[in-house]
């Protein structure tokens, strides 16, 4: 089945009012804010999207959009109250992914090394479509580049949390070597900010069409985490 490129750029949300989005079997799948005059404390029925939401895995949410996984560990930005989906770049263009085809040519399955730059991390597995995302995927954060008026995904991902990331319309997802232990980020200005688990704050100039790298501190000695 093709999978939809973005059409257009996530618009950002009105002003809404706090609500709580269920499944039809009472299933909470999301904490959020509501358009519209709602009268408070009332149940509200919503359109999710197809296939339910509570299928996916959840990676992130960011200006009032999920950022998902579904069966077959494809990544998906969704709103959940316009039921609007767009699909983010393949997860075989992420570099450590690789597809495995059936006699007939299908995707049946993924092959996931553990490369970094310059060393490996462990040996390769293969995985199904569905449980790739249970070794794969970390955490996802959207942010807005207001100086090219679009939208960034950023991907922290296995091997030991490194990061990948694209920009809506791109056709695949770019590595961010060598550094890893990511836990956090943020995006300001064109560059984006990334915190490690050993207490290290990166810098990536993201607004060339080179990606430059500057660490702004340094890892702690004898930093403990848990």
């Amino acid at each position: 089945m093709a999978r939809r490129r973005p059409q257009a750029e996530p618009r950002a949300a009105p002003r809404r009012h706090g609500c709580r989005v269920e499944d039809t079997a009472g299933r909470r799948l999301h904490r959020r804010r509501c358009e519209g005059p709602l009268v408070e404390k009332s149940p509200y029925k919503l359109t999710l999207p197809e296939p339910p939401i509570h299928r996916r895995y959840l990676i992130g949410s960011s200006l009032g959009w999920l950022i998902t996984a579904d069966e077959r560990s494809e990544m998906h930005l969704v709103n959940p109250v316009t039921s609007e989906q767009i699909a983010l770049p393949s997860v075989i263009t992420i570099e450590q992914v690789t597809p495995i085809f059936d006699e007939n040519g299908v995707i049946c399955k993924y092959h996931f090394s553990r490369q970094m730059a310059g060393s490996v991390a462990g040996p390769p597995s293969t995985h199904s479509l569905s449980k790739l995302r249970d070794y794969l995927f970390h955490k996802a954060f959207l942010f807005y580049d207001a100086s090219a008026r679009s939208f960034i995904v950023v991907l922290i991902h296995n091997p030991l949390r490194m990061l990948s990331f694209a920009r809506l319309g791109d056709e695949k997802w770019t590595w961010l070597p060598p550094h890893a232990n990511f836990d956090d980020c943020i995006y300001k200005d064109g560059l984006l900010y990334a915190v490690t688990l050993l207490g290290e704050i990166i810098a990536f100039d993201l607004s060339g069409t080179l990606v430059t790298t500057k660490i702004i501190i340094n890892r702690k000695e004898g930093y403990i985490w848990e």
